[in-house]
């Protein structure tokens, strides 16, 4: 019959066997019977309608599956037919016949897919779509999944074959076929300037097609549905990608990827965050796992799925998609949502983040050839990365541990010239045990302490690729670094005793950038230390005023300030490090001032509540910078002479175009470094004393006595020329030498014994340049003229500090003698103190060993045309003959060999006891 096929009722149900059989018998006997044949399966999907009953429904499908089963492969224009049948089933979501259908759905992808014509294979796509978004049964879902990666290998195979028509070109003008997904279909046109396929073939629309199913399912509310799908999408896209063309790509990524990765972004952030645990019933419940117990995490798992796809596509088939016409743009698109990502909430996800950008910036594509605009975007995503995780209120350490290695990464793999070997990766040193090993920890090796930071004469002649573990670092990728260092330095270790394993890793990495950047290491050398002194001044509350970067954290709060002691610690030590080690003089000259101010906030802690670690470090690192510091200072100044001409608050600048300090600049460092030891070795009035016991006292006092004996041996030689700082070093010396009566007595016994020293130093030099003819030419045996005028030199500095310090050790002397006097006298019975003694006698020795030269210290009243290194015997013979009524025992003795002493020297008198060995001659 020609007209419409009636329904059955349920009694004619045995009437579907013989037409199926019939069916199978039409399709089978002639294939050119088409019309016909689409009548009769229009017969027999007509029973599947919703409006039939469900067993003659259910018939109805067992029918349509004999058939296929029997005569699938002869049926041609019916296809359609079939498919619409299928789809309209998996719509109605009947638990009880989707299954059913699904086996003719199987059946036709694992039989009859090359049977099926383009837009036949384009309705089937969609028909596995539909059977994937039915909530009936979550397997079949899931299976239909599997079902879409069946095509994507058919496709590969229709690629192979050259008289296949999928190879024609695709006739976009032509509709969409019925009760499917336009969406599935859309060809993106090709863009401009492409060189690849210019025109979308049926082979690429059906491509689409695949990956547009899944991209539906990608976003299904079941999480197991969603993320099956997604994994097959990304999983289908790597194996297969080296058979998409250009045009295939630019419509995937922008039609499909971006757009898929939108919707779950918008998914993840719009999710509720309540429990779902399953309810089973009778008062039963099946927890789910705490890292997947609401509909939050489980799109946050979505999401990370999603971002490692992508990420990994970008780096597998980088040199395809960077030939993509829009490539920046995607390029930036994607380093956006990996930087959003990052900065979100989730931990979980901003972990995911981070490590696919580490994997991005570790492969292969970030090398030398990376394009600059494409590492620019990376190089703000650190930097962004860095300010907002550091800053937020619980970041986790293992994501600022991924970003460290990110950055460590992308800073090797982006130089300019690489090393010829590969550089060894050890492990660094970790505060605390960890079961698996950090990013962290392979950051490349840092160079020896001994090793300068400029190549020597041996190595400038060689070519710089065969310098091991030397790169040439361009300067604004250094300050890039530094700038992302800084926030991570700050982020607060998890013990308080010790360094966090993120603080040691940009220490390491801030330790080799100056050998990294060696050709311009004037540029970058001040920048480093500038970010040490941030993290330091940050570390003991300090706010910092040169600070050339922008970026700023409010202090920690006192109960977590001891946490950052660790890192003050390493910031000097690393201080030490690079000013003793870079090995050039302008480096060091530049920073110098910067250094001394922070350092001398660290030393001062020594009067608050920080820890004594602190102001220790401070003085080490202080001990260790000084000498070095002046001489670069000193060298790099402008000679007075030479800055009259103009102001002398500018900077100038040497025969070589080096910028050299004026002398105000000088003189206001030397200023400072005075103000730091005095400050430090007499604390403030207002200052509240720590209870320390004996030792620990006995432990300050050998710092400050290591102070002084900087300040005599090697602060006040490179003084010259700046009577400012011989003011301040006499006043420095007169206070410490004052302190006996506060109980300080190993600082001030220091200071009477760097005197004297100084004092004897003129004639030690004298007697030194005075050498045998023999002994003096082989001395000077390979020195030439300029060593010997800075012989002469020096000792002219000598001489005149000499003369500076001799009178005031002497008013010294003799203002302690007599007050020795004055106080025994009253005393009577009663023991003065045994400091006072202690001091006395200590001073009675100094001055019966020094040997003073006469053109350096010179009594008045001596014995005519007698003059010798014993003269400042002669200025305090008064008072010593004030103290012979002493009844100290130690004192009488001492005094009685100085007694002895004057007579041998100045009366040519030799008492019997001299005689006898008594007195040392």
């Amino acid at each position: 019959s020609r007209g419409s096929v009636s329904l059955p009722s349920s009694a004619s149900f045995p009437s579907l066997a013989s037409l199926s059989g019939g069916a199978s018998s039409l399709v089978s006997h002639d294939v050119m019977q088409s019309p016909l044949q689409v009548r009769m399966m229009s017969a027999l999907t007509s029973f599947v309608a919703r409006t039939c009953p469900m067993q003659a429904r259910d018939r109805a499908l067992h029918a349509l599956e004999t058939v296929l089963h029997s005569s699938g492969e002869f049926l041609s224009e019916s296809w359609p037919v079939v498919l619409r049948c299928l789809i309209g089933v998996a719509k109605d979501d009947d638990k009880p016949l989707v299954g059913v259908a699904f086996k003719s759905l199987q059946l036709i992808c694992t039989d009859f897919l090359s049977n099926l014509r383009a837009r036949d294979l384009s309705l089937f796509i969609f028909a596995i779509g539909s059977f994937g978004r039915q909530l009936s049964d979550v397997n079949i879902s899931l299976t239909s999944v599997g079902l879409l990666w069946n095509v994507a290998d058919f496709l590969v195979m229709e690629t192979a074959n050259q008289t296949s028509s999928y190879l024609q070109l695709e006739n976009t003008a032509e509709p969409a076929p019925e009760n499917s997904d336009r969406s599935f279909y859309t060809v993106v046109p090709p863009s401009p300037g492409s060189r690849m396929d210019q025109r979308p073939t049926r082979l690429s629309a059906r491509w689409l097609g695949v990956f547009g199913a899944m991209k539906t399912l990608a976003t299904d509310l079941r999480p197991e549905v969603r993320n099956c799908a997604l994994i097959t999408l990304f999983k289908t896209l790597t194996t297969h990608g080296q058979h998409l063309g250009g045009t295939t790509w630019e419509a995937c990524l922008w039609g499909i990827l971006f757009p898929l990765i939108e919707d779950v972004k918008m998914a993840a952030a719009s999710a509720a965050n309540d429990r779902i645990d399953s309810d089973l019933g009778n008062g039963m419940v099946m927890l789910v796992h705490h890292s997947r117990n609401t509909a939050q995490k489980q799109w946050d798992e979505t999401k990370v799925l999603a971002m490692g796809g992508i990420a990994r596509l970008f780096k597998v088939f980088f040199e395809v998609l960077s030939e993509l016409p829009h490539f920046s743009k995607s390029w930036d698109w994607l380093v956006q949502f990996i930087e959003s990502s990052a900065r979100g909430q989730s931990k979980e996800v901003s972990l995911a983040a981070l490590n696919c950008l580490q994997d991005m910036v570790a492969s292969q594509i970030c090398n030398a050839s990376f394009p600059d605009a494409l590492r620019e975007a990376i190089w703000e995503a650190l930097e962004g990365l860095s300010r907002s995780l550091a800053g937020s209120p619980d970041p986790a350490p293992k994501a600022l541990d991924v970003l460290l290695t990110s950055v460590n990464d992308i800073y090797i793999r982006t130089s300019s010239q690489q090393s010829s070997s590969a550089p060894s990766e050890p492990s660094l040193p970790s505060p605390q045990p960890s079961s698996s090993p950090s990013p962290a920890s392979q950051l490349l090796p840092s160079p020896s302490p001994s090793s300068p930071s400029n190549p020597t004469s041996s190595e400038q002649d060689k070519d710089p690729q065969q310098l091991p573990n030397v790169v040439a670092k361009s300067v604004s990728d250094a300050r890039r670094v530094l700038r992302i260092l800084l926030p991570l330095a700050m982020y607060p270790p998890d013990y308080s005793n010790e360094a966090s394993f993120i603080q040691l890793g940009v220490l390491s990495l801030a330790k080799r950038i100056p050998d990294m950047v060696h050709d311009h290491l004037h540029d970058i050398f001040p920048d480093v230390v500038h970010m040490l002194l941030n993290s330091l001044s940050y570390a003991i509350g300090l706010k910092y005023a040169k600070a050339p970067f922008e970026f700023t954290l409010a202090p920690p709060q006192a109960n977590s300030a001891k946490s950052y002691h660790p890192l003050a610690e390493g910031c000097l030590s690393l201080l030490v490090d690079l000013m003793l080690r870079v090995g050039d003089s302008y480096c060091r000259a530049i920073v110098f001032e910067d250094i001394l101010d922070v350092v001398n906030s660290c030393m001062m802690t020594k009067h608050s509540k920080l820890s004594p670690s602190i102001w220790k470090s401070g003085v080490a690192c202080f001990l260790a910078i000084v000498p070095t510091g002046l001489a670069a200072v000193n060298k790099h100044t402008t000679p007075q002479h030479a800055s009259q001409d103009g102001p002398q608050d500018t900077q100038n600048a040497d025969q070589n175009g080096v910028e050299v300090l004026t002398v105000i600049q000088r003189n206001m460092i030397w200023s400072d470094l005075m103000d730091t030891i005095q400050g430090f070795l007499f604390q403030p009035q207002n200052a509240t004393v720590p209870l320390v016991s004996q030792p620990e006292r006995a432990e300050e006092e050998q710092f400050d006595v290591a102070i002084v004996d900087l300040l005599c041996t090697e602060i006040v030689g490179h003084a010259s020329g700046i009577p400012m700082v011989h003011d301040r070093f006499l006043e420095i010396m007169q206070e410490g030498s004052a302190l006996v009566a506060q109980g300080r007595d190993s600082l001030a016994f220091a200071c009477y014994r760097n005197m004297f020293a100084l004092c004897n130093k003129p004639l030690l030099s004298s007697t030194e340049s005075q050498q045998p003819p023999q002994e003096q030419s082989s001395s000077s045996e390979g020195h030439d003229h300029d060593d010997n005028n800075d012989q002469d030199s020096k000792q002219k500095i000598d001489a005149h500090i000499a003369r500076l310090i001799a009178p005031v050790v002497m008013g010294r002397c003799s203002e302690v003698l007599s007050r020795f006097v004055t106080d025994d006298r009253q005393s009577g019975s009663c023991p003065l103190p045994r400091s006072r003694l202690a001091e006395v006698s200590f001073l009675l020795q100094e001055l019966l060993n020094a040997q003073i030269p006469p053109e350096i210290y010179s009594a008045s009243g001596g014995p005519r045309g007698r003059t010798g290194n014993r003269s400042h015997l002669l200025s305090l013979f008064t008072v010593f003959a004030d103290c012979i009524a002493t009844s100290e025992r130690e004192v009488k003795e001492l005094l009685k060999q100085i007694f002895y002493l004057v007579a041998q020297e100045f009366l040519e008198i030799y008492p019997l006891a001299a005689a006898l060995g008594g007195v040392p001659i």
